[in-house]
């Protein structure tokens, strides 16, 4: 495959104005000195994106772009799509509300001169940007759970679970060798998992992109220089918003790991009802009046997403009561 970069960027109902925000930046990007092209996949919008004058005219504004439907729903699907299209060796995925600093793939390419061992890259400078500017003050101090990093230095290395120097999804760059594994299994039935799909906040489809690599025995870091913004529109920028995440996060973990590396030491043991509301009251008496209310609901999420991971990994889709209840009330 030839030398380059493939920029894919998925898109579901996007917000008009932050799409546009990010196609400017993708628009602006320093060249380096390998071919670059652009490929958006609309993930069957509502409003077909080749509708938005915004697009029409990043379509028109240079060379090699274009923009595709995947009628299946889920990043994954589109992700996959995208990869399908992509002609060159690395493939950097934006989401539409990610806006890459100019000179992003100027220090992509420096890492992957210096580092030529690495599979995958992702920037160690992510800055979240609330977009509602009354946003409450907890949420304003949740950025971490939109991925704001601030790693101030390049790292990399090789382990079978999560590791800080990971790179997230906001940004993601991987090599075509291990995209091409990461299909495989997917086609093979090993990886079943869809990441964000319509409504729904379930999660895992990056980190398992970035263990799929560390399979292979291959690296995976952060480029200290390599900086994106991570723009937040004002419906996610709620307490009701965060839990679903946090509980779609916690819930994909198991899989994640174990579809990846079967022999991984993780508990699978699925829990009766009684047992988890044992577990359930021994929660509340330890955490309920140790934080505020707000933090106690996101740690509330992670418990719950923890025991539905489990049920998740084993595809046992009749779910233990207490954990239904939980998700109706969540709306999931």
């Amino acid at each position: 495959m030839p030398k380059g970069f493939s920029i894919v960027i998925c898109s579901y109902n996007p917000d008009v104005c932050v799409l546009k925000r990010v196609l400017n930046a993708v628009h602006s990007l320093r060249p380096p000195i390998l071919p670059v092209e652009v490929i958006i996949i609309d993930n069957n919008s509502t409003q077909p994106l080749l509708q938005l004058e915004t697009v029409s005219q990043f379509l028109h504004g240079g060379l090699h772009r274009k923009c595709l439907v995947e009628s299946e729903p889920g990043l994954t699907t589109a992700r996959l799509r995208g990869v399908a299209e992509a002609v060159y060796e690395w493939v950097v995925f934006f989401d539409d509300d990610n806006e890459p600093e100019e000179s992003y793939l100027i220090h992509l390419l420096d890492a992957i001169q210096k580092y030529p061992q690495v599979a995958c890259w992702g920037p160690a400078h992510v800055e979240v940007e609330l977009l509602n500017r009354n946003a409450n003050d907890w949420v304003q101090q949740k950025k971490e759970l939109f991925q704001q990093r601030c790693w101030g230095k390049t790292e990399f290395g090789v382990s079978n679970v999560w590791q800080n120097y990971f790179p997230y999804g906001t940004g993601l760059v991987v090599h075509q060798n291990v995209l091409q594994e990461y299909r495989n299994r997917i086609a093979e039935g090993r990886y079943n998992l869809t990441d964000r799909k319509g409504k729904s906040l379930s999660s895992g489809g990056d980190l398992q992109i970035v263990l799929t690599a560390t399979n292979l025995g291959m690296p995976v870091g952060s480029v200290d220089l390599m900086r994106i913004n991570h723009l937040i529109i004002s419906k996610k920028s709620t307490i009701q918003y965060l839990v679903k995440q946090v509980y779609g996060t916690s819930s994909s973990y198991v899989a994640a790991h174990k579809q990846v590396d079967r022999d991984l030491e993780i508990s699978i043991d699925i829990s009766s009802n009684f047992e988890i509301l044992k577990r359930f009251i021994l929660f509340l008496r330890f955490h309920l009046l140790r934080s505020s209310f707000n933090d106690f609901k996101l740690t509330l999420a992670d418990f719950f997403g923890a025991f539905n991971a489990r049920y998740l990994y084993k595809e046992v889709f009749k779910k233990p009561l207490i954990i239904r209840i939980y998700e109706k009330l969540i709306h999931v």
